[in-house]
Parts: C-alpha cells; structure tokens; sequence
C-alpha cells in the first residue's frame, strides 16, 4: 500500500473521529445545546439475496441535533434464519457527524445550512465462522439541509468514499477503491383522518470503486403511530415496513435485491 493513500485514509477516519468528539463535547460542556434521540427497531424480512434468505434484525439508531451541527449513528445486529449458516450473525455500523460552517439569511433560500460531513462504515461476520464479508470505509465531504414544506427534514451529502477491505457474501474479493457517494434522507410526517404516519428513509449511489461496481442502496420507511392510537405519547413507537432496495449489493454485478421488512420501532 502506498504511504500517501494510506496517510489519506488514517487522516479521514481521525477527522470523522473529530468531529463527533467536538460535537459530543459541545453538548457535555454546555457549549451547545443539543437534543438527543435514541431508538431499537426490530424488522423480519425474506427473499434476500447472497447468503441467508431469510433473516431478522435488531438495529440502534442515536441521532443528535443542534446549533454547532448534528450526528447520526446506528448499529445493526442481524441473524441468519435459514440455509447453511443458520444462526449466524453478523454486525454493521455507521456513524455520521457533520459540523455546521454556513448558514442562510435567506428565509426563502432552498438551502438552510452546509456542513462539513464524514461518515464511518464498519462491519463484520462473526459467531465462530469465517468472516465472508469485512467492510471498512471513511467517507468525507460536504452536506446541506433543504427547505421543502411539510417535511421534518430533508439532507443531502456528496462524499469521498474511500473503502480499505470489502469482501463479497459470495466469496469473491473486491479490490479497495475511491470513489463518489450521494447520500439522501429524509422524514415526512402526514396524517389520514385521525391516524398518523411517518415516511422517511435514505438512499445511497456510488460510483464504480476500483474493480467493484457502482450501486444504488434505498431503503425507506411506512410507519404508523401505534403508541398514539394506544393513548400513548405520540411518536414513541411505530409499525410499519421498510422496503429495502440494491442493486449490485456489496458491489456484486447483477445481484439485485428487493426486500420488504416487518418493522416496530420503539423510541425512548
């Protein structure tokens, strides 16, 4: 490996680092003024592609949002229901601050913020098996929310994707690369009579990355407010389903995936 290209990855992995440290820190020492969330969800879905068919998650999600910037991490659990390698599990996780350097002072601009933006991907087999697939990947560049009527937020970030390791569920090996990502999400509340629902979700598109193909990554959400209907606090907890979208998954040509997933997501 190259100095250079490995003095780039180690810089961008600290400086994503960095910036959740500031932001954490900001919260701790008062200097801001930050709202944290935290959330499990727990979805069931058949009929995926490389590896197991059928599977089950459990999935952390903390999200943090405030004047110096927001943060967004998850970690997902997920266990092999069928197949030869049922009862494996493996682990994925993400972590996603972006420190605000401008903002707008214009109320009718389309934009309202930018940010400096990275994100942290890690992710490993485990359960005494080999593992069949290890993703490492720093990502850095520049973020900015938009102003759309009706949405509770919708972002965007362009980065530069840099994946050291990525080895494919089927077995073949996928050189490391760099590249471009756009990274959306987005969450819309809306009601129908007296029931209340939330659509949100994300979407990724990477370009082609050393000898690994571009993909796409969707995966949004339909979720009901189940705890409202029950008498209780509004947006503690939903039911619904997440509909998961790949193509090319793990960067495989052609392998195409599209899922639909039970889901209940408990807020607390």
């Amino acid at each position: 490996m190259h100095a250079g290209i490995s003095d780039w990855r180690y810089c961008v992995g600290c400086g994503v680092a960095l910036l959740t440290a500031l932001l954490w820190c900001s919260s701790t020492l008062g200097a801001d003024t930050q709202t944290w969330r935290h959330s499990l969800s727990y979805l069931h879905g058949k009929d995926y592609q490389l590896g197991a068919s059928h599977r089950q998650l459990l999935t952390y999600e903390v999200a943090a949002n405030g004047s110096v910037g927001d943060l967004f991490g998850f970690i997902d659990f997920s266990e092999d229901l069928n197949g030869a390698n049922k009862g494996r599990y493996e682990w994925y996780g993400e972590l996603s601050p972006r420190w605000r350097f401008w903002t707008s002072d214009d109320n009718a601009a389309p934009w309202r913020h930018l940010y400096l933006a990275g994100n942290l991907e890690r992710g490993r087999k485990w359960h005494n098996q080999p593992a069949v697939r290890e993703v490492e990947a720093n990502l850095i560049g520049i973020g900015t929310d938009w102003s759309v009527p009706g949405f509770r937020f919708l972002r965007s970030n362009v980065y530069w994707r840099d994946t050291r390791t990525v080895s494919a569920i089927s077995g073949q090996s996928l050189r490391a690369g760099e590249t471009v990502q756009i990274t959306l999400s987005w969450a819309l509340p809306f009601s129908i009579d007296d029931q209340h629902f939330l659509f949100d979700g994300f979407f990724d598109w990477a370009d082609n990355e050393g000898k690994a193909n571009n993909w796409i990554l969707a995966a949004p959400q339909l979720k009901w407010d189940l705890c409202q209907q029950l008498g209780a606090r509004a947006g503690r907890c939903y039911l619904g389903i997440e509909q998961q979208y790949w193509k090319n998954k793990t960067a495989v040509d052609g392998v195409r995936e599209n899922v639909t997933q039970l889901l209940l997501k408990w807020h607390f």
